[in-house]
C-alpha cells in the first residue's frame, strides 16, 4: 500500500509541474497575443488619425482658400461701388435703414435683424449694425455704410453655412 501511495504522490507531483508549466505557457501566449493585438491596433488607430489629419487639413485649407477668395470678391466690388458712387446722397437711405436711439447710439432697424421680405419669396434676416454714441455721421459714412448693407444683403444669403 504505502508503494501505491509513493506512486500516487509522484503522479501528484508531475501533474501539478506540467500543469503550472502549461499554465506558464498559456500565460506566456495571452501576453505576447495581447501585446500583438494591441500593437497592431495602436498603428491602425495612428494610420486613421494620419488620414484623417491629411484630409482636413486639405478640407479646411480649401474652406479658407475660398473664403479668402470671397473676400477678395467681395473687396474688389465694394471698392468698385465706393469709387461709383462718389458725390451720390445717401442719407435717405442711411434714414431708411438707420434710427438713433435714447442712448443716442445710432443703430439698424429691428426689422433688418428679425426679417424684411426681399421679394421673390426670400427675407433678408440678422442684419445689425450701429454707429457709437461720439462718432460723427459724414455723408461718407453714410455711404460706405448703406453700400455696406447692400452688399451683405447680395452676398449674405449666398455664403451662408
Amino acid at each position: 500500500m504505502q508503494q501505491f501511495s509513493n506512486q500516487h504522490s509522484l503522479t501528484r507531483t508531475t501533474l501539478i509541474k506540467m500543469g503550472v508549466r502549461i499554465a506558464l505557457v498559456i500565460i506566456s501566449v495571452t501576453l505576447v497575443s495581447y501585446w500583438h493585438v494591441m500593437s497592431n491596433l495602436e498603428l491602425q488607430v495612428i494610420e486613421q488619425l494620419e488620414k484623417y489629419i491629411t484630409e482636413r487639413g486639405q478640407r479646411d485649407s480649401n474652406l479658407f482658400k475660398l473664403t479668402e477668395d470671397n473676400h477678395t470678391a467681395f473687396k474688389t466690388e465694394f471698392l468698385r461701388r465706393y469709387e461709383a458712387t462718389a458725390g451720390q446722397d445717401f442719407s435717405k437711405s442711411f434714414d431708411q435703414l438707420f434710427e438713433k436711439n435714447k442712448d443716442n447710439i445710432i443703430r439698424m432697424r429691428t426689422p433688418y435683424f428679425y426679417g424684411v421680405p426681399q421679394g421673390e419669396g426670400a427675407n433678408l434676416v440678422g442684419m445689425s449694425g450701429f454707429v457709437q454714441e461720439h462718432v460723427e455721421v459724414t455723408d461718407d459714412l453714410r455711404r460706405r455704410l448703406v453700400l455696406g448693407h447692400n452688399m451683405v444683403s447680395v452676398y449674405g444669403p449666398i455664403w451662408q453655412n
